[in-house]
């Protein structure tokens, strides 16, 4: 059965409450009660639980190629390439728009949706501030040296 991400982020969040109910009713068991025999093995399987949870990041549901090449106005084959060269999309819309403007080449639709957030930082436009930020990296690069 091939889960889709929503289908895969649901059983992901259900397996962690149902460890989290059973490690609930672990906690709730009153230690007087228990032998030290007993103590151990119900730490053992409350440490056993905590390692079968899975990390918060995978319960997060990415935005598809789709949606993102919706909200950056380009094309899906754009999304790809931009992720194969290392586009921070999942990092938030002003980490996209920093890598952007490091790129000599962005997408014209792109590029006028974005032109205000572009014309903000530092006045400048996309492809001065590529420049800038190529021509610092290259001189940090010529100072190591």
């Amino acid at each position: 059965m091939v889960l889709n991400q929503k289908t895969a982020r649901a059983f992901l969040q259900g397996w962690n409450a149902a460890l989290d109910v059973v490690q609930r009713g672990l906690a709730d068991m009153p230690d007087d009660s228990l032998t030290p025999d007993q103590q151990e093995l119900r730490e053992g399987v409350f440490d056993f639980l905590n390692a079968r949870l899975f990390p918060e990041d995978l319960l997060t549901l990415k935005p598809t190629n789709a949606e993102l090449a919706v909200k950056y106005a380009c094309s899906l084959r754009t999304i790809s390439n931009w992720r194969r060269e290392g586009c921070p999309l999942e990092d938030g819309q002003w980490r996209v728009l920093d890598w952007l403007s490091d790129r000599h080449c962005v997408p014209k639709s792109t590029a006028a949706k974005f032109a205000k957030h572009f014309a903000r930082r530092n006045g400048k436009s996309v492809d001065e501030l590529g420049l800038l930020r190529r021509l610092i990296r290259m001189a940090k690069l010529v100072g190591a040296s």
